[in-house]
C-alpha cells in the first residue's frame, strides 16, 4: 500500500489494464503516468522515477478482520473471490512479512513461520519478535525490548 499524495496533491489511481511481471500496472488520472503496483514507482509518463511512500499493510482473513473491526462494511465480490482466497493461502511459501528502514530490510517467509511461529530475531541491531498466528495465517512483527533491554519470547 502506498500514500497516494505526491507534490501536495492527491493522485487518483485506476487499473490500466496492463501487467508488468504478472502484476497490476496502475495509472494516475491526473498525469496519465503508469505506476508499478509492486514497486510503487512511476514507470512511464511525466512522473517517471517518482516513488510513492509505502504504508504498512497486513494480509489477514476476513474472519480475523471482522472480529477486530465488527463495524466494517465491504463490497460483495463475485464467486471467484473464494477461489482467490483459498488459492492465496494454499501457497504460503510465496508470502513474506518484512520490515524496511532506509536501505536495510529483513523478511521472514510464511512457510517457515508456520513451522516455527515465534521467532526472536534482530533488525538493525535491535531485537524484534515475529509471531505467526497459524489459525488466521497472520504474521505480527514487534520490537522485543523493554527499557532498552531485550526480551526473549517462548
Amino acid at each position: 500500500m502506498y500514500v497516494r499524495e505526491y507534490d501536495q496533491r492527491d493522485l487518483t489511481f485506476v487499473v490500466s489494464g496492463m501487467l508488468w511481471k504478472f502484476s497490476l500496472v496502475m495509472k494516475d488520472l491526473e498525469t496519465g503516468t503508469l505506476w508499478s503496483h509492486l514497486a510503487g514507482e512511476a514507470m512511464q509518463g511525466s512522473l517517471k522515477g517518482t516513488k510513492l511512500t509505502i504504508l504498512p499493510g497486513q494480509l489477514v482473513t476476513w474472519e480475523s478482520w471482522r472480529s477486530r473491526y465488527p463495524q466494517t462494511t465491504a463490497i460483495a465480490m463475485d464467486r471467484t473471490a473464494d477461489e482467490y482466497r483459498t488459492g492465496i493461502y494454499a501457497s504460503l511459501g510465496k508470502f513474506l512479512v518484512g520490515v524496511k528502514s532506509g536501505s536495510d530490510s529483513r523478511a521472514w517467509n510464511y512457510s517457515a513461520l508456520r513451522r516455527h511461529p515465534l521467532v526472536n530475531d534482530h533488525f538493525q541491531n535491535k531485537p524484534v519478535v515475529v509471531w505467526f498466528n497459524i489459525e488466521n495465517r497472520t504474521p505480527h512483527l514487534f520490537s522485543r525490548s523493554l527499557d532498552d533491554e531485550p526480551i526473549e519470547f517462548v
